[in-house]
């Protein structure tokens, strides 16, 4: 079959990543394909899969960690239609960023793009401004809380409502950056939601780097005073400053999240304003054929034979099959 993919200049190492997606249209039944890059961050790779298809979004999901690991600087992401509808239904940010016109690379003729171009942009993001204010609001709460025992000098329940409020600022990081429906995941761990944070957005390591000394003076006396609360062992935090140092973390993330949602809301609406008001070149993949040939290099052989293992391997059914553990579930 002929696929035609369509990859803007603009795009870090843009041949090899057209061998890749080549490589993933031979096995995966992808409805339409997005990119997206920012100087800066990582490129995202959206596959968005047919309506009805023989593969599943949540199982292949698993394999796009270690697609991930073989082409550094990319991160791929696959997602059932159903579920794309309904991101989109909800101003999933993640959809709106990565997933409309200027970012479509690859359109299957007879398939169906979820977000159209005239969509009601201030109804998706008034849904998209609801739930990121319930999830910044619990951050808040656990962070007032943690305040208040600070007024009653109980520091040991202070460790543990400030480890949480930074807990609570990851895991709304997480899943503004991956778009992760609460419907499909549960409540991500510390750690998961960390990784997940400073892999989509690397400037943020800077702020609580739980790889350096400093990040683990910080977060390892929180952790187990948590722990310790869990498991209902004695809870001894000896050094107050640990908590000082934390709360400044806290506020610095809590600002950077504030930020992000704050650039999105106004950068979404703005961008489709632009496509609403004058026809975006970019949807003229939909309509025109492309007669450029394209030819499978030897990336594409090791990419094939990398998703034939792993396809081989894992039954195309959720049935049985345990989710990923990751979004949401309200602490």
């Amino acid at each position: 079959m002929a696929y035609q993919i369509r990859i803007p200049e603009s795009i870090p190492m843009r041949k090899q990543l057209e061998g890749v997606l080549y490589g993933l249209l031979t096995f995966i039944d992808a409805g339409s394909i997005y990119v997206s890059y920012k100087t800066g961050q990582p490129v995202i790779v959206t596959t968005i899969l047919k309506k009805e298809c023989r593969q599943s979004g949540i199982i292949l999901e698993r394999f796009s960690e270690k697609l991930t690991k073989e082409n550094p600087g990319r991160i791929f992401r696959f997602i059932d239609e159903s579920i794309a509808q309904q991101g989109f239904k909800k101003g999933s940010p993640f959809l709106l960023t990565h997933c409309s016109f200027p970012e479509l690379v690859y359109y299957e003729q007879k398939g169906k793009v979820p977000l159209s171009q005239y969509a009601d942009i201030e109804r998706l993001l008034k849904k998209s401004n609801k739930r990121s204010t319930d999830d910044l609001n619990t951050a808040i709460r656990q962070f007032e809380v943690y305040k208040t025992h600070i007024a009653n000098s109980d520091i040991e329940n202070a460790a543990i409502s400030l480890y949480s409020a930074i807990w609570s600022v990851y895991t709304c990081f997480a899943a503004f950056f991956t778009g992760y429906l609460e419907e499909y995941y549960e409540y991500p761990e510390f750690d998961y939601a960390h990784y997940i944070t400073n892999r989509y957005a690397p400037e943020l390591k800077d702020i609580l780097d739980n790889q350096t000394n400093e990040g683990k003076e910080i977060l390892i006396p929180l952790q187990t005073a948590y722990n310790n609360r869990i498991k209902k062992y004695t809870i001894k935090i000896e050094e107050s400053s640990v908590l000082e140092q934390a709360e400044a973390k806290y506020q610095h993330l809590y600002a950077e999240l504030e930020n992000y949602y704050y650039r999105f809301f106004a950068g979404t609406k703005a961008k489709f304003i632009a496509l609403n008001q004058s026809h975006y070149g970019g949807t003229s993949i939909l309509t025109e054929k492309l007669t450029s040939n394209y030819f499978v290099n030897h990336a594409l052989s090791e990419i094939s034979q990398t998703i034939q293992d792993f396809i081989k391997s894992v039954p195309f059914t959720v049935s049985g099959i345990p989710l990923l553990k990751m979004m949401y579930r309200k602490s």
